[in-house]
């Protein structure tokens, strides 16, 4: 979908990020982006004029994610996303994932609806991650992390 307006740019991603992001922001459809929306403000971060420093590497992710910019947003960027860009791009977007996991984990326990295996595993199923993109065990051993974490901060903080 091109218009003389918009520019449509591919963001190379990991499979459960693609996942991920088509499920919160719709992204079945490219995405509009925009400087004044949160998600459109990390991504343009990525898109920003590269430094002399970075050199554009070609990162091997079989999925991608297509965004838009306005035509005159686009002038002012010259869109070389680089290897480092996209690493922690997904990683951001992977920390989105595993902090979701633990608020709903959270609340799940809180009012006592499941225990954590069925919430992770009914987590999984709400995005569609299988096995091989965020195993069970990456997300409970996450999940395991973030409450010791928290069980330190509280205990730090009394």
């Amino acid at each position: 979908m091109f218009s003389p307006e918009s520019v449509t740019v591919k963001i190379p991603v990991k499979a459960h990020v693609k996942a991920y992001l088509e499920k919160n922001l719709f992204l079945t459809q490219p995405y509009y982006l925009s400087s004044t929306d949160p998600f459109g403000m990390v991504i343009l971060e990525f898109l920003e004029t590269k430094k002399k420093t970075e050199t554009a590497v070609r990162v091997n992710h079989e999925y991608t994610i297509d965004v838009m910019l306005g035509f005159n947003t686009a002038l002012n960027y010259k869109m070389v996303i680089t290897g480092d860009k996209v690493k922690r791009f997904n990683l951001f977007v992977e920390r989105m994932i595993m902090h979701e996991m633990c608020k709903y984990l959270d609340w799940t326990r809180e009012h006592r609806v499941m225990k954590i295996r069925p919430g992770i595993i009914n987590f999984q199923d709400r995005y569609g991650f299988d096995e091989g993109q965020m195993s069970y065990d990456r997300l409970k051993k996450a999940y395991y992390r973030y409450r010791i974490q928290r069980k330190r901060r509280i205990k730090t903080a009394a």
